[in-house]
């Protein structure tokens, strides 16, 4: 018996009190899908193949003479076409509510923030715009590449190279199915017996550092020296057969490291369908070096715009460049010191440079690419799949709850890669 009366003795008469609403911990701007990469069903919608004719090759057989001379005519060297061919990549998301979570919760303001279905129809969209934005810079090349792997049976502690480390990508997914190639981007790592047996569990931002839990042979595979230079990619299909290198959209960085036949033309054959590459190891970023990376589409032909994406951590570093540079003007005050910008956009000989930070962009790599020739195509933009213009919920034949499903069908389409440059590694001191 108690005695004396402390909480727990009065529970009844203590309330909880909670905050007026719920924080969308893991929301994020997309300004690549919503402003610079926009899908345009009326012109890019597609029921089967985009196509896009691109002129590669001039017509090359011009006979010079000099005066009072018969000229002999050089063979006819013909120019060439060929047709670019994208098809849009599928990306479905699952949610599901059980049926006792939606009564507690059917009427907001009463017994609830708001109703389950609602949270858990907002949930899957946000989750699915961020898959997507990340897909746009990284698909195709995987979310990280790793340094070194401990094992610890079944859990690795995998460190990620600071070039590849992009902490937004990670963060709020703890619980997702990861999948892993050797560095030689042919042979799997693992899922290798089951799929959807490798998680993310933790995820140390300080230190770049994931915990992944799956299969023990899977794992000490990963801590051999196999996992050196590995690719980590998003769990992407529910075979062990397939991962994200062939299933995803062709990210940014996928484009500037194309090869082989690309999009139905070979990079081999043509000097216009392959990137810029500025440097592997760009070193500190500046605005000089951006500028002479712009410069490598000179060549090319001019753009009305390009736009240089990186990660927060290197805006930060020419926001500073920028800061130190800034000349006092009519704007200056004595009382206040105001230095930095929220964006940057500048002249250059190649014309306006956007600098674009985006939290999902890799630390150690920049892209520049000329926004009005990249598009998104495919049959569909983000959106949940519907009967009769109504929003589908399947129900479960083995437990009491719904399930609503998200989809998109995409594919991102560069018109001119000459355009693209690709800087990698950037460091920080």
């Amino acid at each position: 018996m108690a005695v004396t009366n402390d909480t727990t003795q009065l529970t009844g008469l203590l309330k909880n009190v909670y905050a007026k609403g719920i924080v969308d911990a893991y929301s994020f701007a997309a300004p690549l899908a919503s402003r610079l990469i926009k899908f345009d069903q009326q012109a890019a919608g597609l029921g089967n193949t985009y196509n896009q004719p691109v002129d590669l090759q001039l017509e090359n057989s011009f006979t010079s003479s000099a005066a009072d001379t018969v000229p002999t005519f050089l063979a006819i060297n013909a120019g060439k076409m060929e047709n670019a061919t994208a098809t849009g990549c599928q990306l479905y998301g699952r949610s599901a509510v059980s049926y006792e979570a939606m009564a507690r919760s059917k009427y907001p303001t009463q017994k609830a923030f708001e109703t389950a279905v609602k949270r858990v129809t907002k949930r899957p969209s946000m989750s699915h715009l961020k898959r997507l934005a990340m897909q746009l810079i990284c698909g195709r090349r995987g979310v990280a590449v790793v340094e070194s792997s401990t094992n610890g049976t079944v859990t690795s502690t995998t460190i990620i190279t600071a070039e590849s480390w992009s902490a937004a990508r990670f963060a709020g997914m703890v619980g997702a199915t990861l999948s892993a190639q050797r560095a030689n981007r042919s042979t799997a790592i693992f899922p290798t017996t089951v799929a959807g047996t490798a998680s993310l569990t933790a995820v140390a931002t300080s230190t770049r550092t994931l915990t992944i839990v799956g299969l023990a042979a899977d794992m000490d595979d990963l801590s051999t020296a196999n996992g050196v230079g590995a690719i980590l990619y998003l769990e992407s299909n529910g075979t062990i057969t397939q991962f994200g290198n062939t299933t995803e959209i062709a990210g940014l960085e996928a484009w500037c490291n194309m090869s082989g036949t690309w999009f139905n033309i070979a990079t081999g054959t043509y000097d216009l369908w392959n990137p810029n590459v500025y440097s592997t190891s760009t070193g500190v970023i500046s605005f000089g070096k951006i500028v002479e990376a712009a410069e490598m589409t000179a060549p090319y032909g001019a753009v009305k715009k390009l736009v240089a994406l990186c990660s927060v951590k290197a805006f930060s570093v020419l926001n500073t460049d920028l800061a130190a540079l800034r000349q006092y003007d009519s704007s200056y005050k004595t009382s206040k010191g105001e230095l930095g910008v929220e964006g940057i956009e500048f002249k250059c000989s190649v014309g306006t440079i956007e600098i674009l930070p985006h939290p999902m962009c890799s630390d150690g790599i920049c892209i520049i690419f000329a926004p009005d020739e990249v598009l998104r195509t495919g049959a569909c933009d983000i959106e949940f799949v519907e009967r009769n213009g109504e929003k589908l919920v399947l129900e479960s034949a083995t437990t009491p709850s719904g399930e609503m499903r998200t989809m998109s069908n995409q594919q991102l389409f560069v018109e001119q890669p000459r355009h693209l440059v690709y800087m990698s590694g950037i460091t920080f001191g």
